[in-house]
């Protein structure tokens, strides 16, 4: 059976997504970029505020609208769609929300924990001037499906993100190898997947990345009694489940704690685009977050590391390792990394710039990133 795509205008991509999604005849379903939707006139007064109102004001239709005005703000024409993949080991199917802009040679951006594809805004004009970009929300995160997650193992849950990858590069289009990064917890799975299917990737990069060092004999040692009721608090649920409870507090929670956020892209936005968009992605179902529960050890640390096993990594892939100048992450293990692999591999650091270094000194990552792509996609053409 021939597969084909469906093209629909952003109102209806909801409806369309669940009628279509066991649809075997249907592969993609491509956002039509050129509909801006009936701008609604706002009602006031007492009744509507009453019917409107919601305990989560959240929707998908509002995660859309939000995460549209981060993407835009790149000012490049871009193809957004839900890719259809099938789940494995079932007779399912599920979407994942993909981002395609540029040309050149294919690189996938994998984003991290609570983020989405929006995030990458900051980094889509100046990387897919030479390079095609895919930009995925990973299964169980942001607008691709929440997929339930009942796994009970370590294992199980890093089967429930690499398979789906996986899905998804057999139903994009990508013909051949590309290049793969990944932030934060993204660069965990990105150096998994990159492990387990070396023979898809040309080159790996891991920007601050999450789970690579071993996590210390005294890592609560130094924590106050606070902290270890509050860890307590959160291991004991979905990392992000206080979003979800505060209900119509939660917006004002997120805007409170992660301001930071909407300073960091004030060169693309002077609105409160970015906490509203952190918040929708992480108001939907958890079932992301369960997924990297089992992954993690004390939330800071994976319960089983990178450190020794990048170490390995096939000898015809490539690595770039980039971190924060002023990051939380450890360095050292990164470092340690990169030596013992040596001359395939590089270790960076940017000036000015935390754990998000992608966008807290976005310049100097993007110009950092351009030219260790164009040296990788020249040892590619080498190898051929």
């Amino acid at each position: 059976m021939s597969k084909k795509t469906l093209k629909v205008e952003s109102d209806k991509l909801e409806q369309v997504a669940r009628e279509r999604v066991d649809d075997p005849s249907v592969q993609k379903i491509v956002i039509d970029s050129s509909f801006k939707g009936e701008k609604k006139e706002e009602s006031t007064g007492w009744f509507n505020w009453i019917s409107n109102w919601r305990w989560k004001p959240t929707s998908l239709k509002e995660l859309e609208d939000t995460e549209r005005e981060m993407l835009q703000s790149a000012e490049i024409p871009f193809e957004q769609s839900l890719v259809k993949i099938e789940v494995p080991n079932s007779d399912k199917s599920v979407f994942v929300n993909t981002l395609k802009a540029g040309q050149g040679p294919p690189i996938l951006f994998l984003h991290g924990f609570a983020a989405g594809i929006g995030l990458w805004a900051g980094n889509l004009k100046e990387i897919s001037k030479n390079n095609t970009i895919y930009a995925i929300d990973l299964v169980g995160f942001g607008r691709s499906t929440r997929y339930p997650f009942n796994g009970k193992s370590k294992e199980e849950a890093e089967d429930y993100f690499l398979d789906m990858i996986e899905n998804w590069r057999n139903s994009s289009g990508i013909d051949g190898k590309f290049n793969l990064l990944g932030h934060s917890f993204g660069g965990y799975l990105a150096g998994n997947y990159a492990l387990r299917y070396p023979q898809n990737i040309n080159h790996l990069v891991l920007v601050d990345p999450w789970g690579v060092p071993h996590r210390p004999e005294d890592a609560e040692k130094n924590y106050t009694l606070k902290w270890k009721i509050v860890k307590s608090i959160i291991t004991s649920f979905s990392p992000l489940a206080a979003v979800r409870v505060a209900g119509p507090w939660g917006p004002g929670l997120v805007s409170r704690f992660r301001s930071d956020l909407s300073d960091k892209f004030w060169h693309l936005h002077n609105s409160d685009v970015v906490t509203k968009y952190i918040y929708h992605i992480n108001a939907q179902e958890p079932h992301g977050e369960n997924a990297f529960a089992l992954l993690s050890s004390g939330l800071a640390w994976a319960s089983n590391p990178l450190q020794d096993r990048l170490i390995h990594l096939d000898k015809k892939v490539g690595l770039t390792m980039i971190y924060g100048e002023d990051t939380w992450m450890d360095r050292k293990a990164g470092y340690s990394v990169a030596k013992q692999l040596g001359s395939r591999a590089s270790f960076h650091t940017i000036p000015d710039a935390g754990h998000h270094c992608y966008i807290d000194n976005w310049e100097y990552f993007n110009t950092l990133l351009s030219k260790e792509l164009e040296k990788a996609n020249s040892n590619n053409k080498t190898k051929r």
